[in-house]
């Protein structure tokens, strides 16, 4: 009866998502605002409510196999033009909050997504185009373009009401609420990713090997230290530290505030993937076929784990397990406390969330339960192509395709 009940109201609900208009200049300085407010687009840009069916949660009895992947006969995707069906959602343990789009043109690319505290953020290229969608509701809250075409602009930050958003050379800052410019600061040297963030303070690895820290209150420069190589990935943040990799292998943490160089060493070769750092430590992958865990107190080994090709990929820590990708295709689990392997399945999804179902994973083309234990498949349904799943919390799911279709999943 639960199932027939959920799908009478599928057939009511009005699944095909409309979007909204936009415009700007092509060409432009300083930021050139496509704000919309919630009554200008209360027809268009309204997100797609879905009702909490509750029906229960249904294992579709899927085998895994040996290498801890699911069956090559696939459940075939629903026929909807949401990202996920509502159904599928459930069965993988999921309601559908809201589905709602902004609607990217096809020119158009989505570069970045990121949970801002209660807000979707997302910039656009080659537009640089920066939107903010409420979290809770799925509503778009406006749209605001910031430096020119030929800019690059890397994943936004907040801090307190503000949106701070970087290209290679400036910083521009929006208010949260309404997406309105406040200011346009330089950086001190060119940048190639965003910034870590420590209170009113945002650093930076510069291109030329400068690390630097912008007060954000004042526009300036607060400190700089030169590691004197490229640095390819964007610093990490360990409490007040700061941790910084570059592109011959030298990494060093600072104390974010002061600048003060806390510890540092070296990898023996370019370090080209995102640090981690979790509650057990650092973790860095390097292309010398190393994953080190350091300690954030000092610095130090507290264990290496060594392969035999280069690690070009971010390593993702849940909880007291480090997952590091292999260059084979292969996914490795190790135990974060002293490196030792817990399993090795070959797969090319990724796990994101650590919950009481298991471990999320992201597919190509499906969404994943899989045991912390083994790697195993327990559960998978089908989605349409995403580009990014973002966890939020270990009950929330938030979707989004490169067209800019997103959807919000809460867990039963």
């Amino acid at each position: 009866m639960k199932r027939l009940a959920v799908l009478v109201l599928l057939a009511m609900l009005p699944l095909v998502l409309t979007g909204c208009v936009r415009t700007r200049s092509a060409t432009h300085d300083g930021p050139s605002s496509d704000t919309h407010s919630h009554a200008d687009h209360a027809d268009n840009d309204q997100a797609q409510p879905v009702a909490n069916q509750g029906a229960p949660v249904a294992n579709n009895g899927k085998s895994a196999t040996s290498q801890g992947t699911a069956s090559d006969n696939k459940r075939p995707s629903r026929n909807t033009t949401l990202l996920m069906h509502p159904i599928d959602a459930i069965e993988l343990g999921y309601n559908v909050r809201w589905a709602t789009s902004i609607n990217i043109r096809p020119k158009e690319k989505l570069a970045s997504v990121s949970i801002l505290e209660d807000k979707i953020v997302t910039v656009e290229h080659p537009t640089n185009l920066v939107s903010a969608v409420s979290l809770d509701a799925g509503k778009l809250q406006w749209r605001t373009a910031i430096g020119l075409n030929v800019d690059i602009a890397y994943a936004p930050i907040r801090i307190d009401d503000k949106i701070i958003v970087n290209t290679e050379t400036n910083l521009y800052t929006l208010t949260a609420d309404e997406g309105k410019f406040i200011a346009r600061s330089d950086l001190r040297s060119p940048v190639r990713n965003s910034p870590a963030v420590i209170g009113e303070y945002v650093i930076f690895g510069g291109a030329d090997g400068m690390v630097f820290a912008h007060d954000t209150r004042v526009g300036y420069e607060k400190w700089s230290y030169n590691l004197s190589t490229q640095i390819l990935v964007s610093p990490v943040t360990a409490a007040s530290q700061v941790f910084v990799g570059t592109a011959t292998g030298r990494y060093a943490s600072f104390a974010a505030r002061e600048g003060k160089v806390l510890w540092q060493g070296r990898a023996f070769d370019k370090i080209i993937a995102q640090p981690t750092v979790g509650n057990l430590g650092i973790f860095v992958a390097s292309e010398d076929g190393n994953l080190y865990c350091l300690s954030r107190r000092d610095g130090e080994d507290r264990w290496i784990y060594r392969y035999t090709a280069p690690l070009r990929e971010s390593p993702i820590a849940l909880k007291s397990v480090v997952y590091q990708p292999l260059p084979t295709g292969e996914l490795l689990a190790l135990q974060a406390t002293n490196g030792k392997e817990i399993w090795t399945i070959k797969t090319k999804s990724r796990p994101i969330a650590h919950t009481s179902r298991g471990l999320i994973f992201v597919a190509d083309g499906k969404l994943e339960i899989r045991d912390p234990a083994t790697g195993k498949v327990i559960n998978d349904a089908p989605t349409k192509k995403l580009q990014k799943v973002i966890p939020v919390g270990s009950e929330t799911l938030i979707l989004v395709s490169a067209d800019g279709r997103m959807m919000r999943l809460d867990a039963e």
